[in-house]
Formats: structure tokens, C-alpha cells, sequence
């Protein structure tokens, strides 16, 4: 007969003398958790790569040097780019549900205005050249990254000054020139050197700079204006939108009409229209679609309307009318929207019978533009996946390579053809195709995982609203090119930057921590480790994590 069992004789240890690591509760699971940053929705849609929430998590600690320096890693021009660039990182942003969406822009444009010691020093030199040729973003971009690589970096553009169209086509009510004009020192003070008045195919020839140069970059931009193709527009007063654009922009007024009907919807003839109702004539845009299928940004349509500029919409022109020789209106044709064309916009239809006349004394042109390729090989073609010509050592970016016509996908074309050249000059090969702007990111992310508003845990997160924008008033933005969106101080760029939900990244919070009842995680410098001995796969962690920086896998063995 079995003796009744006694608790003296237990080996009994207490708790606090035999914790509960002693039992190896990491032999019981099948999966496991693991720290994995993910790629945020803001980030995923940025065309220049910008890190954003990273960014955004150092300004939220204070750290505003950092924050700016951590921006400018790849992305020569922030400054510029926070003012100018549609921000399509907002679209997405899973903080729009709580409070709306990060102001980007806002947050990129202050950093970009912050001064110290925000640009990375170049490596050591390799002793290659690389010619550029053309100074706007994409040229800028390309120039810069593989400054920082160490290459030897010459920008030939035909304007007095750098910057290309960011000078030339875009107002100082939304770029002022001292902006632009210190990121370009910045720039120079690596030892990028630019030469200015210099046309490729006029003052050099393409084979000379072929010859001297290591690897050559075709940056060029849509600078070409479109004809309207109607009767009339050889009239000395229908003027081409892009060079009118640029005498304006130079400071030149011309002797000019004092009522103009300017064509086209998108940005090129919105920045014309703002900047002839301030050199004091009356603009009236016409447009064949309507206002949603507009190309232009909405802020700069919506600034048009406040600014009290019409509108036509559904409206092509047809004719221009002149009386004894002189423009007396603009005769359009008024259009319905039919299917879907090749751009994915409804193709607009004439309406039979619709004509009417505009009154005007002048018409600008703004049809949208095209590369000049004057002076170059008619045979370069536009660009593989790799960003190159047809011509060995010969490189594509910009406009010219993949026809975005914005600044910032200008940006992100000139960082991936500056890594695509770097890898050729380093080895004379080149890859399968060019990076995209994600994977040149300097810290680990999962590209494969874009964090949704459902991978979130929201119960971390309550609606917060973003600071206020404050914009010049109509009345005073009429006369004058001052800027009108109205920059932050720091107090209000890092409020901002603490919105941010920091998707898909460790901002440190400790939940994991707090919250694993094994004790199986703990923190080290830079972040935590997961004491796999101990860990059961409970995922419990996993799912307090507010910003889905950590996942599930199976345990392999």
C-alpha cells in the first residue's frame, strides 16, 4: 500500500529563489514572433523614397538635426519638394480615419528649411566622371547620390541658372527662388560642379562629352509646349505657356493683353494663370474635361478659384477670332464626357452646334509638354528597366525615362539612375533593372508587407487633428508673387510628427514588453531582443503591438 504522500518531502523551491525561466517554454511552440519593420502606406506611395515615418519618429523625439539629416540621406532637395510636390503619400495614410491625414508636405518642408550639418559627407573618391546633362530634379538627384558615392559629377544644362523647370515653370508664390537657390549650394558644396549656358548638341557635342565622361545622364524634362492646332494661333499674341511662364518667372514683364484665355488644365496652366492675374491681367482658363479629371494639383486649382480666376470646363477651343487683325475672343466648342481614353480619363466629345466665344485679347497655350531631344542621337530610345539608353554608358531619368511630369517622381528617377550608375562604374555591369526607391532604403523593412489601417491596433490611438495651415488671403496673393502656404515653426512640425502612428515601425513603446507572460522579451540598446528559450509562441505580443512591426512565423528546426 502506497504511503500517503507528505509536503515536507516535495523538493520544494520557492518562486522568488526559482523563477519561471528555468522551464524552457520555447520547446511547446510552432510559430514564433519576430521584430520586422514593414513598409508604411505613406512611404509605399512616395515616388522620391522618402522614409517618411522613420523621419517623422525622430522629429516626434526632438530630434530635429537628425530628422532633417535622416531626410536629405538620398533626397537632395526637401525643401523644394514639401512646397511643389502633390504629396500622393497622404492619399493612404492610416491616420486620416483619426483626426486626418500626416501633412507631409508640411513636415518635408520644414525639415528641408532646417540649417546645420543635415547633408551626408561624400566616400572617398573613385576617380570616375559622370556628365549630367540637365539641371532640374531628376538631374539634381542623380547628380547628388552619386556625388556621395564618390564620383567625380559635371551638370550641363542651357539655362543661367540650375534647377530646370523648378526655376523656370514654377512661380515663387509656391518655390521661392532662395529656397531652390540654397539647395543648389548645398548641392555645389559637395563638389558637384555645374555648368550653366551650356547646350548639349550646340556647345558640346554629345560624342565630346561621351568621350571625356565615364558614364553620361540624360535628365531633361518636359519643356516643349504642344500647338493648339486651330486657325489663328500664329497670331503674335497666342503665346507658348512655358516661355511666357519663364520671362515671368525671370522677372521680365512683357507688354500683354489685358484679358487672356489660357488652355489646358494642368499645373503649367495653373501656375500661368496665377501669375498673370499678378502682373495685373484677367485670366480665364478653359478646359475640355471637367474639374475632376483635371491634371493639375488640386490645391492649385482650388487656390485659383479662391483667387477668383474662371473657369470654362467642357470647353475645347475651335478657332481664334480676330476683328482688323486683333484677338477679340477665343470661339470653344462645348464637349460631354464619353468613355475612358488611353489616360483613363472619359475622352471628351464635342456637343454639335455648341459654339461659343470667350472674349479675350490673347491666348496662351498650356497643352501639356514633351522632351527636347535637339541636338541628341535619334536612336537613344527612352530607357529600359534599367534606366538605359541604347548607347553603352549612356543613362535615361526624369521625364525623358518615364513621362510622370512631376518633380517628385523626377527625384526618385534621378536617386534609382544614380544606383544604377554607381554599380556600373564600380563594375562594368549592370543590374536586371533598376532598384526601386524602397529598396534603397538604409535600414531593414519588409517591402513585401504594407501595413493596412486593419493591421493596427487602434485601441493604442485616439483622433487627434493636424495644426492649422495658414495660407496668404486672397486679397493680398493678387499683387504680389509672395509665398502663400505659410511654413511651420518646430513647436507645430513636431506636433505633427507625434500624429504619426508610425506604421509598421518600432518606435519603442514597450507593449511587447509589458505584455509577454513568459518575460521572454527584453530590451537592449536600440530596441529588444526575444529570448527564443522561453518564448511559447503566444503571440500575444504580436498583437498588442500597435504598428504591426512585429509578425508571426512558423519555427523551423
Amino acid at each position: 500500500m502506497a504511503s500517503e504522500l507528505r509536503l515536507e518531502d516535495l523538493s520544494y523551491v520557492p518562486f522568488s529563489e526559482k523563477p519561471t525561466t528555468a522551464i524552457k517554454t520555447g520547446t511547446w511552440k510552432y510559430v514564433e514572433p519576430f521584430y520586422q519593420n514593414a513598409l508604411p502606406p505613406c512611404a509605399a506611395a512616395c515616388p522620391a523614397g522618402n522614409d517618411i515615418s522613420y523621419g517623422l519618429l525622430l522629429l516626434a523625439k526632438g530630434q530635429v538635426v537628425e530628422a532633417a539629416r535622416w531626410w536629405r540621406r538620398r533626397n537632395p532637395i526637401p525643401a523644394t519638394l514639401g512646397r511643389v510636390c502633390p504629396h500622393p503619400c497622404e492619399n493612404p495614410c492610416n491616420r486620416e480615419p483619426l483626426g486626418g491625414a500626416i501633412a507631409v508636405s508640411m513636415v518635408e518642408r520644414f525639415l528641408g528649411d532646417v540649417e546645420g550639418d543635415v547633408v551626408p559627407q561624400p566616400a572617398p573618391p573613385t576617380g570616375k566622371k559622370v556628365a549630367v546633362v540637365g539641371s532640374g530634379p531628376a538631374g539634381l538627384a542623380a547628380a547628388y547620390n552619386l556625388r556621395l558615392a564618390g564620383h567625380e559629377v559635371r551638370v550641363f544644362d542651357d539655362k543661367p541658372a540650375p534647377g530646370g523647370y523648378l526655376r523656370t515653370g514654377i512661380p515663387e508664390y509656391r518655390l521661392p527662388r532662395p529656397v531652390l537657390d540654397r539647395e543648389v549650394q548645398m548641392i555645389a558644396r559637395l563638389g558637384v560642379v555645374f555648368q550653366q549656358g551650356v547646350r548639349v548638341g550646340r556647345d558640346v557635342s554629345f560624342e565630346e562629352l561621351r568621350a571625356s565622361h565615364d558614364a553620361v545622364i540624360l535628365a531633361l524634362g518636359f519643356h516643349k509646349s504642344r500647338a493648339l492646332g486651330i486657325p489663328g494661333e500664329d497670331h503674335p499674341h497666342v503665346y507658348n505657356g512655358v516661355k511666357l511662364l519663364e520671362q515671368l518667372l525671370a522677372g521680365e514683364r512683357p507688354s500683354l493683353p489685358p484679358r487672356m484665355t489660357v488652355v489646358g488644365g494642368g499645373n503649367t496652366a495653373m501656375d500661368v494663370a496665377r501669375s498673370l492675374l499678378r502682373v495685373g491681367v484677367s485670366p480665364v482658363v478653359v478646359y475640355r474635361r471637367t474639374r475632376a479629371e483635371m491634371p493639375a494639383i488640386a490645391a492649385e486649382v482650388e487656390d485659383a478659384l479662391a483667387e477668383g480666376i474662371p473657369f470654362e470646363f467642357l470647353a475645347a477651343p475651335v478657332r481664334v477670332v480676330m476683328e482688323n487683325g486683333a484677338i477679340v475672343g477665343l470661339e470653344c466648342q462645348r464637349m460631354q464626357l464619353g468613355e475612358p481614353d488611353a489616360s483613363g480619363r472619359r475622352r471628351p466629345v464635342p456637343v454639335p452646334g455648341s459654339e461659343f466665344v470667350v472674349p479675350c485679347q490673347g491666348v496662351v497655350t498650356a497643352l501639356g509638354e514633351v522632351v527636347d531631344l535637339e541636338g541628341l542621337p535619334a536612336d537613344l530610345g527612352t530607357g529600359d528597366a534599367r534606366q538605359a539608353s541604347t548607347l553603352l554608358g549612356v543613362f535615361v531619368a526624369g521625364d525623358m525615362a518615364d513621362g510622370a511630369g512631376t518633380v517628385t517622381a523626377a527625384v526618385g528617377s534621378g536617386i534609382r539612375v544614380a544606383s544604377v550608375v554607381d554599380a556600373f562604374l564600380k563594375s562594368g555591369g549592370l543590374p536586371v533593372q533598376a532598384p526601386t526607391v524602397q529598396e534603397l532604403w538604409p535600414r531593414q523593412v519588409s517591402l513585401r508587407r504594407k501595413v493596412e489601417f486593419s493591421n493596427l491596433n487602434t485601441a493604442y490611438f485616439r483622433p487627434l487633428p493636424r495644426p492649422e495651415i495658414h495660407h496668404l488671403s486672397p486679397e493680398l496673393r493678387r499683387g504680389s508673387f509672395a509665398e502663400v502656404v505659410q511654413g511651420w515653426d518646430v513647436e507645430a512640425a513636431v506636433q505633427e510628427a507625434r500624429r504619426c502612428l508610425a506604421c509598421g515601425t518600432c518606435n519603442e513603446c514597450s507593449n511587447c514588453l509589458y505584455f509577454c507572460p513568459d518575460v521572454a522579451i527584453h530590451r537592449v540598446d536600440g530596441g529588444f531582443v526575444i529570448d527564443r528559450e522561453h518564448c511559447k509562441g503566444c503571440g500575444i505580443c504580436v498583437q498588442e503591438c500597435p504598428r504591426s512591426a512585429l509578425e508571426l512565423r512558423e519555427v523551423t528546426r
